[in-house]
C-alpha cells in the first residue's frame, strides 16, 4: 500500500460501482419477474443481463483507467484500478440478476435483494 497509495483513493469508486450496478441489475430483474411472472428463468435474466455486464463492465474499467491515469498518473495504478473496477462490475451485475431468484427459492421476499447486492460488493 506504501507504494501504491493511489489505489487508496478509489477504493470508494470501485465499492460504489459494484453496489450500484447489481442493485440496479436486481431492480431490473425483479421488474422482469412481476410484470411475467413464471415465465421467467434465471438462464433468460443472465442470457439478458450478461452482454449488459460485459459493454458496461469494459465501459466503467475504460472510464476507470482515464480517470486515474489523466489525474492521478501512473500505467500501472491505472491499469490495476480499471481491471478491478471492470471485475466488480460484471461480477455484481451477475450477482445481481441472479440475487431475486436466490431469495424466491429461499421463500424470501426478493425485494430485498437491492440492498443485499450493495452489502455483498461492499464485503468482497
Amino acid at each position: 500500500v506504501r507504494e501504491h497509495l493511489v489505489l487508496t483513493l478509489f477504493l470508494t469508486m470501485l465499492v460504489g460501482a459494484g453496489g450500484n450496478a447489481g442493485a440496479q441489475s436486481a431492480m431490473q430483474t425483479l421488474q422482469q419477474i412481476t410484470a411475467e411472472g413464471d415465465a421467467v428463468s434465471l438462464r433468460h435474466t443472465l442470457k439478458q443481463q450478461g452482454p449488459v455486464a460485459l459493454w458496461l463492465g469494459v465501459l466503467l474499467a475504460c472510464m476507470a483507467w482515464l480517470r486515474v491515469y489523466f489525474f492521478h498518473g501512473g500505467l500501472l495504478n491505472a491499469t490495476a484500478i480499471s481491471l478491478s473496477c471492470g471485475v466488480i462490475v460484471v461480477t455484481s451485475i451477475v450477482i445481481g440478476a441472479s440475487l431475486p431468484f436466490a431469495l424466491i427459492r429461499c421463500h424470501q421476499d426478493p425485494v430485498h435483494s437491492g440492498a443485499a447486492v450493495q452489502v455483498l460488493m461492499d464485503l468482497w
